[in-house]
């Protein structure tokens, strides 16, 4: 039997995007950097979701432009996972700051619910055995 303990943290998401852009801009572009940056925006992006749209899943203007940084996010793992040059990586991390920047001047909820990732924080579920398993399908 597994168990573990649900848990969630309140958060500012204005101040959440800006601490992750900063660390998008200082950050070393290493694999476990560019992971770090995809799941605690994967999960800043769940809190903002489920604040706005609590009963349903919806597409607007705010998640569309999470959904860019997660997309630019994930482009930041995969070249890392590659062994991509540290220039490029540098260059896709200033890009996902940007959005970042971007995002954190729209109209957000002023404070979300940000829950622990349940397959990152007790199955050891990570991005790149998503990226592999799509390579092998592909």
């Amino acid at each position: 039997m597994i168990v573990f303990r649900a848990s969630s943290r309140a958060e500012q998401p204005r101040n959440a995007l800006r601490r992750l852009a900063r660390f998008a801009r200082s950050c070393s572009g290493t694999q476990d950097d560019a992971r770090e940056l995809l799941i605690e925006l994967g999960t800043i992006e769940s809190g903002i979701a489920d604040a706005l749209s609590a009963d349903c899943d919806t597409v607007d203007d705010i998640t569309a432009a999470f959904r860019s940084a997660i997309t630019e996010a994930a482009g930041v793992l995969v070249a890392a996972w590659d062994g991509a040059a540290s220039a490029e990586i540098r260059a896709s991390l200033a890009a996902t700051a940007t959005t970042l920047e971007r995002i954190a001047t729209r109209r957000l909820p002023d404070a979300v619910a940000i829950t622990t990732p349940e397959g990152y924080a007790y199955y050891a579920h990570y991005p790149e055995q998503h990226l592999e398993a799509a390579r092998a399908v592909v």
